[in-house]
């Protein structure tokens, strides 16, 4: 490694105090907004909120997909950084002009859909570019929990504000200025400077990543049996994710019927309970989970976690039916994720320097986002087409929308093995 450069943990709880502050911001603003949203329009209106959302964010991820391997990726997160901490302000502003709540709310959350592709999936390239191979393996966790503490504090003042009834108004801005100063940070500390290293060897995990395919970000993800199948594996988890939250919400919103703006806090209060409960048993499970789950299976093995995961918690619904159980769902979903997205992270290390940021952007900012288009569409769809349920009613939109995604994570373990070729054997 280059003479001079600080350690790999200095460099890794630098990197981890970043996503911490971007990860703080997008709770609480995701929080605020989608009550704000729900409490005014309802929970379906959501759906199309979320449709719009993930377009802008696809979107926008293939656009900075051009640029993150042609300029510094440290002043890219720092205009990211920059830019949507005073476009949180912005929000506030408006909102204190006397812009109408649902169209401030609508407007954060948007804001707050694309900055939690964008500037994670900057921070990460950095880091990508800061450590090596094993560096990440072992890292990746640590950073990624660190970075649910920052979501478990961003809930924690939500709930804080939904409880004693204090405008979340101020609270935004305030999140807004610590992204600008994590913006002034990254410029400052040093043990967060751009740092090259050399392109990694082609490795016996994905023996078809060789030098010949390396010439175009798609050429190189159509040739990498792992990767085809985590981009796979990611829309398909978008699917399941978009189901399981919104059976949530809908849980949620039925029971405290909320029906105006004014009671945004009677759904605040649990939505944010239930994103904490979420976020420290993600930040726990996946502390170490990931380096010790990668170094026993290996890369080939450990993204079928997640489907295995989250099939498992849908049988469990399957005979205890109910919201806990719905929760239970979730909370399994993100452990599974705690342990996938450092992982994945940690892969992509081994992509070629000049195509990292662009495969990037690829698999983790645009998958994700498809598979929440997908899974929104489909509800929206079941809620026009049965909109009293299946089988006399038996099955209700809600749990129609968790059957959705139990075939998603069906169908990720069969596009994983499918992509990957792997024999039954090896999947045992």
């Amino acid at each position: 490694m280059t003479k001079g450069i600080p350690s790999v943990r200095k460099r890794a709880f630098a990197i981890a105090a970043v996503l911490t502050c971007s990860a703080l911001m997008q709770e609480l603003a995701g929080i605020i907004g989608t009550s704000g949203v729900v409490s005014d329009a309802g929970v379906d209106p959501l759906l199309g909120l979320w449709v719009l959302d993930a377009i802008i964010a696809v979107v926008c991820a293939l656009g900075l997909g051009l640029i993150i391997d042609r300029a510094p990726r440290r002043r890219l997160a720092i205009a990211l950084l920059g830019v949507f901490g005073l476009a949180y302000v912005a929000i506030w502003a408006l909102r204190a002009y006397g812009v109408a709540a649902a169209t401030c709310y609508a407007v954060l959350y948007s804001v707050n859909s694309v900055e939690s592709r964008l500037v994670p999936l900057t921070v990460w390239a950095l880091a990508r570019d800061m450590m090596t191979d094993d560096e990440a393996i072992t890292w990746f966790g640590p950073i990624n929990s660190l970075s649910y503490a920052g979501s478990f504090i961003g809930g924690a003042f939500a709930i804080w504000a939904g409880l004693s009834h204090v405008a979340a108004d101020p609270m935004i801005a305030i999140g807004g200025l610590s992204l600008v100063g994590a913006a002034l940070a990254l410029r400052r500390v040093r043990a967060l400077r751009h740092v090259s290293l050399a392109d990694p060897e082609p490795t016996p995990d994905d023996p078809a990543e060789a030098s010949q395919h390396t010439d175009s970000p798609l050429r190189y993800l159509l040739h990498s049996p792992v990767l085809r199948g985590v981009a796979l594996l990611l829309l398909t988890n978008g699917i399941a994710e978009t189901a399981v939250a919104h059976h949530v919400i809908q849980a949620m919103y039925g029971k405290s019927n909320i029906w105006s703006a004014g009671e945004m806090a009677e759904l605040q209060a649990p939505y944010g309970e239930y994103r904490m409960l979420i976020c420290a048993v993600a930040a726990t499970a996946g502390s170490v989970m990931p380096a010790y789950l990668v170094r026993r299976l290996g890369f080939r093995r450990v993204f079928i976690v997640t489907p295995i995961s989250l099939l498992i918690a849908l049988g469990a619904v399957a005979i205890w039916p109910g919201e806990i159980m719905a929760i239970g769902v979730s909370t399994f979903l993100v452990v599974a994720g705690a342990v996938e997205s450092p992982a994945v992270s940690a892969y992509l290390v081994r992509t070629p320097a000049h195509l990292r940021g662009r495969v990037a952007a690829w698999v983790e900012g645009s998958m994700y986002s498809v598979g929440y288009i997908v899974g929104s569409l489909m509800i929206l769809l079941l809620h026009q087409e049965l909109p009293g349920g299946l089988m006399h009613g038996e099955l209700d939109t809600e749990e129609i929308s968790l059957l959705i995604a139990a075939g998603a994570s069906a169908l990720a373990l069969v596009a994983m093995g499918l992509s990957l070729r792997m024999p039954r054997s090896e999947l045992a």
